[in-house]
């Protein structure tokens, strides 16, 4: 991915795609709507580094909705550690392959993953963590957006 289409794979990208798509450049449009003919995994270390950057971005925002039930930081990323190792995963190297399997365009598999990683995350923690229904579904879901959009640009 260029420097130049690193935006098309943002938040703003994919709503500029859907609500303005006269507006979205045509390299853009090639690559959200191009089906992946090949996935280069990379090394695991790499990995590791896209996941501890997407906990990083996303602990302020876990630390805000589990405060009050969880006051202890240690705990809180425990909580994030375990949302983000059922979802992480998931989104990063399942959804695409079957994204690739089914020939599904590159824009899709990014909406289903990132439609996926905060509602399963916000069940998680509403469920199991005991977490405020209503303000902590609002603080992972900007979370999620937050390390998509950051995370797009660090990767």
């Amino acid at each position: 991915m260029n420097s130049l289409s690193v935006g098309c794979y943002t938040p703003a990208g994919v709503f500029k795609y859907f609500f303005a798509h006269d507006l979205v450049e045509a390299g853009c449009r090639i690559s959200l709507e191009s089906v992946a003919v090949q996935i280069d995994y990379p090394a695991f270390s790499h990995y590791l580094w896209v996941f501890f950057l997407t906990c990083l971005l996303e602990s302020p925002f876990y630390y805000l909705a589990l405060k009050k039930q969880h006051p202890k930081i240690l705990k809180v990323i425990l909580i994030l550690l375990t949302c983000n190792l059922a979802t992480h995963p998931i989104v990063y190297f399942l959804l695409p392959y079957l994204g690739l399997k089914e020939n599904l365009q590159y824009i899709y598999v990014l909406i289903g993953a990132e439609i996926f990683a905060p509602l399963v995350e916000i069940f998680l923690i509403v469920l199991f963590f005991r977490a405020n229904k209503i303000g902590a579904s609002g603080l992972i879901f900007i979370a999620n957006i937050f390390s998509w959009w950051i995370g797009v640009y660090l990767t």
